[in-house]
């Protein structure tokens, strides 16, 4: 699994949700064409996150779509796109994949009353 993160500046939510991932999934990082690329950057680097630094800004959905065509060109299997200013946990992390073991599943999105709900096919 590969968690895309796209993001504009926002460097101080990156680190605190790259702080809550704890190292426990790999991280793509997709800069959105900061004015100042640096904060990102070493917000990624302490993480060991990698970074995808658009030349242009393409806004959330394509900063989104960069990082899924980076993603499919790495052989990710599986996609988490998480935002800069969302917390999440390397548990929450586990009971996706967990999910993921269902051949008849689709997707997994958050829903009511907890995290993620499953979609079947």
């Amino acid at each position: 699994m590969l968690v895309v993160v796209p993001a504009h500046e926002r460097a101080d939510g990156v680190e605190r949700l790259l702080t809550s991932l704890a190292g426990a999934v790999r991280v793509l990082v997709v800069d959105d064409a900061s004015p100042d690329p640096g904060p990102l950057a070493a917000a990624a680097a302490r993480h060991g996150a990698d970074v995808l630094r658009l030349p242009v800004n393409l806004g959330p959905a394509g900063a989104r779509n960069a990082g899924l065509a980076e993603a499919r060109g790495r052989g990710a299997t599986y996609v988490l796109f998480v935002d800069s200013d969302v917390v999440v946990t390397p548990d929450e992390v586990g009971r996706l994949r967990a999910a993921f073991v269902d051949p008849g599943l689709a997707v997994v999105a958050p829903g009511s009353g907890r995290w993620w709900r499953r979609a079947r096919c």
